[in-house]
């Protein structure tokens, strides 16, 4: 887990100095030069809304333009997403995958901030040391903001809440809804624009 995190650490610092002898951007709106973002969010938490606890999250996630209309950026993309709760008596791995639409508004702002919202679907599948797995389907809503340093980085923050129901697989059974799902989660890194 240390190993992991101080990659995704490394990694991220790394991206974020890439492009230091670019020129710092402190006002006027955010113009993205391409129409591609990748999102890499390597701090994170993320809170199950049943009570089962908290668990460390990272996220990544790319998407492209498909429009722009008025003072909105449209764009399609998809993410995988990973969460781990270390416990005592075992592990629980969290693994989502999902598919969304998310609307920057960087017109409306005139430094480069640029404030967005997403809403897509997808799926989570816990697996708790290999006995049996949980699996979702889940609309998952989100939101945040992003501080662009140059115009290819920005750092910021994103939250998200995911839920829907619950199917339960043990041992490789037959799988049923037994419950319902929900989590929120809030992440902290970079997204990149070519």
């Amino acid at each position: 887990m240390k190993k992991l995190l101080s990659t995704s650490l490394a990694l991220c610092l790394v991206l974020l100095a890439a492009p230091a002898l670019a020129q710092i951007q402190t006002q006027g709106s955010q113009v993205f030069p391409g129409k591609l973002m990748i999102g890499f969010h390597p701090l994170g938490g993320s809170i199950d809304l049943r009570g089962d606890g908290g668990r460390y999250k990272f996220t990544a996630d790319i998407a492209g333009r498909l429009a722009t209309a008025g003072p909105l950026g449209i764009y399609l993309g998809g993410g995988l997403n990973y969460g781990v709760l270390p416990r005592a008596a075992n592990t629980s791995h969290d693994v989502q995958v999902w598919a969304f639409v998310m609307l920057t508004m960087e017109r409306l702002v005139r430094f480069p901030i640029v404030p967005f919202v997403q809403a897509g679907f997808g799926t989570d599948i816990f697996l708790i040391d290999s006995a049996y797995a949980i699996g979702t389907f889940a609309i998952r809503l989100g939101a945040g903001a992003h501080y662009w340093v140059t115009k290819n980085v920005g750092v910021g923050l994103e939250t998200h809440f995911t839920f829907g129901p619950e199917f339960v697989s043990a041992r490789g059974g037959l799988s049923a809804v037994t419950d319902g799902y929900g989590q929120w989660d809030i992440l902290v890194g970079g997204r990149f624009a070519f």
